[in-house]
């Protein structure tokens, strides 16, 4: 019987997922089959049918948007004082962060960095250093840092007691450890941490330091995590270490839909979640209530090519509406203009509205041919890449403003001290990182200590002084849109912005404080600035909100958790989907995902589409091999492909996937899936064979990357079975 009217809602696997509160539970939720449903009832049943206490539940998502939406539905049904912890890892490392971090030699009220804040440090490091981006390109050493900090060593050396600006650390022996250990430096006189910083410092905290450890897991003593595919093996030992006490880790996920393997995400752990609990419940939810048969059929014969799966096949709740159309064309450019009229047709013939059209493709590039064809027929459209709103400078300026407020750190008053121009430039600027250097303090504290010396006689330097002070009284009392308007007008920053006439920087700041806005009424009163920076902090890709009737044109890893009415997914190639980047099985399976992503976004019309031409290469574009793997019964076709071009499709498959189409026994005792044993490298398993048996692909046990081993090699034997 049910304990709850709302549970009359929910089918009966959604319902047995609900009410599976305790153990470790894994729940193998397809597209479109009502997961975030789950996952907000669920944490609902908890408090109104358990009496769980809602600070005692954390329900992490990996977006921020997810979040909100979630936090939503629970004070709908909860009202507006649920404490319901929902979060993204990052974030909740945030709170972590800010009770304990004093435990490892910070202070609680540390910064949080961005990837244009990362940038401002390296550029003070690059004038230092004599290095310029020819050197050295921002994104290289960025990427370098991250890896870098991914190391287990990392964090025992940068929170140690006697590391601090003063402290010099020990001449590194080449340029990038130079480049790193300065940025540390300069991370650590600002108290700041970046992005692979905040899981990393949390899971330093917890294995040094126990009594830490011990608070949070008797705090979160249910947890349950959203898009578990996507989980890095950091992620998953947080979630890992938090469930340690109580044992109640609820996971969601599917993982036909993981497509983030290139920053970390790892499909084995929800593939492998029943071995690594053993104990552990499996429920499917395979009911799709998004796509309608047509778009499901076409999707399910698509990712069934993929071996490393949770075998699962979605049943559509809806009937169709339209048959899936592959379009071939001759051109790129006849391509983008058959996606214009077919566009145009159903605004015109169906009454579709632009709002419900959308888009996708593999790489960003491929949307110039979309966009002139749109462009031409004067089909409305919006696109989802370019430089990310938050990381616009107008943005910028206007969040450095309210961080020098709440942080009193370098970089933001570096941002803003003379913006508008005040007349605190280059020499102004270096005399206070002397005296800063000399005390040991912030440039901001040396900037309010030496205000009074004459070389700031004739500047604005005093007015920003008063401004600032003024503003920071009203910091506790006013709400954070006020209080950024109060310092855009008493700076002078928003009548320098309005006299340069700039409509696209006004509109940026309009959004900035309507989404502000947008954020009070839904943090309620108990919001502060610091609670809205941290907020910000942690959006990776923020699009502007939707204002008119316009096409989505985005890639498909940015449409990923979203959904569409209709769906255009072009570029159907072999060197552009799947990439051309796809060098084995493992690969072209992620690449398959990923086009199984797109396919199941649509609701009632899915469209593909490719061309012939060249790609940058000077290869011959060929179809995806994608196309070649669904049911031809299952979609229409309209242009005729030449089958030497399905013939050149089936040679590109075969030199990637030919593991999945040789037998297992081919020739001898030695066939996929044998377990070998090597002279050198011991024990392993062979995962696949050449088209022309001239090698075995080998994954040894104790190595962590596949081997091509000759097949003429004498020294693998097999391993008796």
């Amino acid at each position: 019987m049910d304990t709850v009217p709302w549970m009359s809602q929910l089918n009966d696997a959604q319902k047995e997922a609900v009410q599976a509160t305790e153990g470790y539970v894994r729940v193998v939720a397809g597209a479109g089959s009502g997961k975030t449903r789950v996952l907000t009832y669920r944490m609902v049943y908890l408090v109104t049918a358990l009496g769980i206490l809602p600070e005692n539940i954390l329900s992490v998502t990996f977006t921020n948007k997810a979040a909100g939406e979630m936090r939503r539905r629970i004070r709908d049904m909860l009202g507006e004082n649920s404490a319901a912890l929902v979060n993204t890892f990052h974030g909740f490392c945030v709170s972590i962060l800010r009770e304990d971090i004093h435990r490892l030699y910070y202070p609680n009220r540390f910064l949080i960095m961005d990837t244009e804040d990362q940038k401002a440090v390296l550029r003070e490091i690059y004038e230092e250093m004599g290095i310029t981006s020819k050197d050295f390109s921002y994104s290289e050493i960025l990427h370098e840092i991250s890896v870098r900090k991914s190391d287990d060593q990392y964090v025992g050396s940068v929170t140690a007691p006697d590391f601090s600006a003063a402290s010099p650390l020990k001449a590194p022996s080449d340029r990038l450890s130079a480049i790193f250990t300065n940025y540390l430096a300069k991370q650590r006189k600002l108290y700041a941490l970046d992005f692979d910083d905040l899981i990393q410092f949390v899971l330093y905290l917890f294995h040094t330091i126990p009594e830490a450890l011990a608070k949070w897991q008797e705090r979160i003593q249910y947890l349950q995590v959203d898009e578990f595919q996507d989980v890095s093996s950091r992620d998953y030992e947080l979630a890992r270490l938090l469930s340690g006490k109580y044992g109640n880790l609820f996971v969601v996920g599917d993982p036909d839909q993981t497509i983030y393997s290139w920053r970390g995400a790892n499909i084995d752990f929800i593939n492998d979640f029943d071995k690594a609990f053993p104990e552990a419940r499996t429920i499917l939810l395979d009911r799709n209530y998004r796509s309608c048969p047509s778009i499901l059929s076409v999707s399910n014969s698509l990712i069934r090519h993929n071996v490393n799966r949770i075998e699962k096949q979605l049943f559509p709740v809806r009937e169709s509406s339209f048959r899936v159309l592959h379009h071939h064309a001759r051109t790129a450019k006849e391509e983008g203009w058959w996606i214009a009229g077919k566009i145009q047709s159903l605004h015109d013939t169906f009454g579709i509205e632009f709002s419900d059209i959308a888009v996708l493709y593999r790489a960003n590039y491929v949307s110039r041919m979309i966009e002139e064809a749109l462009v031409r027929n004067k089909i409305p459209y919006t696109l989802f890449n370019g430089t990310e709103f938050y990381s616009r400078a107008e943005i910028k300026d206007c969040l450095s403003y309210l961080r020098l407020l709440a942080f009193h750190d370098d970089l933001s008053f570096l941002r803003v001290v003379n913006l508008p121009p005040r007349g605190i430039g280059k020499t102004r600027i270096a005399f206070l990182k002397e005296r800063a250097a000399e005390s040991g303090i912030s440039l901001f504290e040396a900037f309010q200590q030496n205000i009074g010396d004459k070389i700031f006689a004739r500047t604005g330097a005093s007015e920003f002084q008063i401004v600032v002070q003024e503003a920071e009284k009203l910091v506790d009392h006013v709400p954070v849109s006020d209080l950024l308007d109060f310092m855009l007008k008493q700076t002078g920053y928003e009548a320098d912005l309005l006299s340069g006439g700039d409509e696209d920087r006004k509109n940026n700041i309009a959004e900035l404080k309507e989404s502000i806005d947008d954020f009070e009424k839904d943090a309620g009163e108990t919001t502060t600035l610091a609670d809205y920076l941290n907020r910000i902090a942690m959006f990776t890709d923020l699009s502007k909100r939707e204002r008119d009737d316009s096409v989505k044109l985005m890639t498909i890893h940015a449409a990923k958790g979203l959904e569409f009415p209709y769906v255009f997914v072009c570029g159907l190639n072999e060197g552009i989907f799947p990439s051309q980047r796809s060098r084995d099985r493992r690969d072209i399976e992620e690449e398959r995902r990923i086009a199984y992503v797109a396919f199941t976004r649509a609701g009632d019309g899915l469209f593909l589409t490719d061309s012939e031409g060249f790609n940058f290469d000077g290869s011959q574009r060929v179809p995806s091999r994608f196309l070649l793997n669904i049911d031809a019964k299952l979609f229409d076709h309209d242009g005729r492909i030449d089958p030497v071009l399905w013939n050149m499709t089936r040679m590109y498959e075969r030199v990637t996937d030919w593991d999945e189409a040789v037998p297992e026994k081919p020739a001898g005792a030695i066939g996929v899936k044998s377990r070998v044993r090597h002279d050198v490298f011991g024990e392993g398993t062979v995962i696949g064979i050449s088209p022309d048996l001239r090698f075995y692909t080998v994954k040894f046990d104790s190595i962590p990357l596949p081997k091509n081993i000759s097949t003429d090699f004498r020294g693998l034997i097999p391993v008796p079975e």
